[in-house]
């Protein structure tokens, strides 16, 4: 009975590192292909950085031109292109000019970027920022999204070509 007990035990023992054994390998195998992966991403992101740190710049630069408080005033033909639209929260579609010469500026706050995909001639932003209404009298502020297409013209400069604001 003993020695039935200890081949039983040994028999699964066995089997549990057969088991374990099999399974290490696929195992180390995905993590080498994560780790690849990884690898090939970096490499291949630093030469995009450049371009990254530009549109960064860019999109920035362009929130200050477009709501008072934050910079001075300037034309914005130099961040957008001649035929881009900006399309309100309220779903209006105005030109940069329009709606950079409206009545209905904020003055935002917590900006930042919490997407940005580049391709070789075009990208897609994501921003999010929080801001007060000027309708309003208190402090509740509310959170606004901004997508932004943009295009990199034959000069080499990027401009916005598409501007959508929706307010939560």
């Amino acid at each position: 009975m003993k020695l039935q007990l200890l081949i039983l035990v040994l028999g699964m023992g066995f089997s549990a590192s057969a088991v374990a054994q099999q399974t290490t390998p696929n195992q180390a195998k995905e993590d080498t292909q994560r780790r690849l992966r990884r690898t090939e991403t970096r490499t291949t992101t630093t030469k995009l950085y450049p371009e990254r740190d530009s549109i960064l710049v860019l999109l920035k630069s362009r929130m200050a031109v477009l709501n008072p408080g934050s910079g001075t005033p300037s034309s914005v033909a130099t961040w957008f292109s001649e035929e881009a639209k900006i399309t309100d929260s309220d779903g209006s579609r105005k030109s940069p000019a329009e709606y950079q010469a409206s009545g209905g500026k904020i003055k935002y706050q917590n900006y930042r970027v919490r997407k940005l995909e580049i391709n070789e001639n075009t990208a897609q932003s994501v921003e999010v920022y929080s801001y007060v209404p000027a309708e309003t009298t208190g402090s509740a502020s509310r959170s606004a999204t901004v997508t932004s297409q943009l295009r990199k013209d034959p000069d080499g400069r990027w401009r916005i070509t598409d501007m959508r604001i929706t307010s939560k």
